[in-house]
């Protein structure tokens, strides 16, 4: 399932579960007006949800970024973050595809679901203890990051070059397979 089919997916589970809350929420507010009447609820949209950029979550634009924040399903992709401490950071489902994340301080923090597809690391980004259950790192520039014991790691592996020019074997989920 690629990454946006699964933001797609979670977009319509949840949409699915709040159509009968607001219709409810909107006849309580019809009675309590006095009208008598329900207002109608629109029904649910088949437009796909439009993509969440990272601006649009409060203090997930790029200069923004902190340790801690909650940037879920945020769009990164090719950007330089390079020497940041993000330790702790939700970027679950995020798009970070060739994000530069050399010297970068991604410890304990929620990559589950991210396409990290092509970004590049070094022996001083830290991984350690980072989710990364469903993180896509195909063809990633893994380098000699610390990973640290991820926890949940059955990310995809595949192609992901490592410093010592190994690559890793199409079908590498969980660890690298030469």
């Amino acid at each position: 399932m690629s990454h946006s089919t699964k933001k797609q997916t979670m977009r319509s589970a949840t949409a699915r579960k709040t159509a009968p809350l607001v219709a409810g929420v909107l006849t309580a507010a019809a009675c309590a007006l006095g009208t008598g009447s329900a207002l109608a609820a629109p029904a649910p949209s088949t437009e796909p949800a439009p993509t969440t950029t990272a601006a649009q979550w409060p203090g997930c634009a790029v200069d923004q970024l902190k340790p801690g924040a909650q940037c879920h399903e945020s769009d990164l992709p090719r950007v330089d973050l390079s020497g940041r401490d993000l330790r702790g950071i939700d970027l679950t489902l995020s798009d970070m595809r060739y994000t530069n994340l050399s010297a970068t301080n991604l410890s304990n923090s929620n990559l589950q679901g991210a396409d990290l597809r092509g970004a590049a690391m070094d022996g001083r980004s830290d991984f350690s203890g980072a989710i990364l259950r469903g993180a896509d790192l195909s063809g990633a520039d893994v380098y000699q990051a610390n990973w640290g014991g991820p926890s949940g790691n059955l990310a995809n592996l595949s192609g992901a070059k490592w410093g010592t020019g190994d690559v890793c074997a199409e079908g590498s989920y969980g660890r690298c397979n030469f």
